[in-house]
């Protein structure tokens, strides 16, 4: 049983939301921030979701696609945390899951990864969305 079913609901939801569902660009950053925070949070989760999401997709090239659009997202998230953690003077989880509670990315880091979001949802949302 997940130690925080709700904070697992919530990532499941922003995942869906920002890939399936019709929404206001300009929730985009706030949307981002939020599942920042979730999946720093509780990245095994995120994982999770990201595997079942590719093992859905019909097509190897789809795949494909998905998986490198997920690894450059993914890269670019746990090199942000890692850059806060080591600004905050440790390099251990829980510095790291303050600073994504708090929104603390600085402008430098949380710009390079709400870059990489747009540029993943712009890869991805597209071709999820046709069934």
């Amino acid at each position: 049983m997940a130690l925080y079913p709700s904070m697992d609901a919530m990532l499941r939801h922003l995942l869906d939301y920002m890939l399936f569902k019709e929404f206001d660009p300009d929730l985009v950053e706030f949307v981002g921030e939020a599942f920042y925070a979730l999946v720093i949070l509780r990245h095994s989760v995120y994982v999770t979701l990201a595997q079942q999401l590719l093992e859905s997709q019909p097509t190897l090239e789809r795949r494909i696609r998905l998986k490198n659009a997920f690894e450059a997202l993914t890269a670019q998230m746990l090199s942000s945390s890692n850059a806060m953690a080591k600004h905050g003077g440790s390099q251990e989880i829980s510095s790291t899951t303050a600073v994504a509670i708090n929104g603390l990315l600085d402008g430098k880091e949380f710009k390079a990864y709400f870059n990489a979001l747009l540029k993943f949802l712009m890869n991805v949302r597209g071709f999820l969305r046709v069934r």
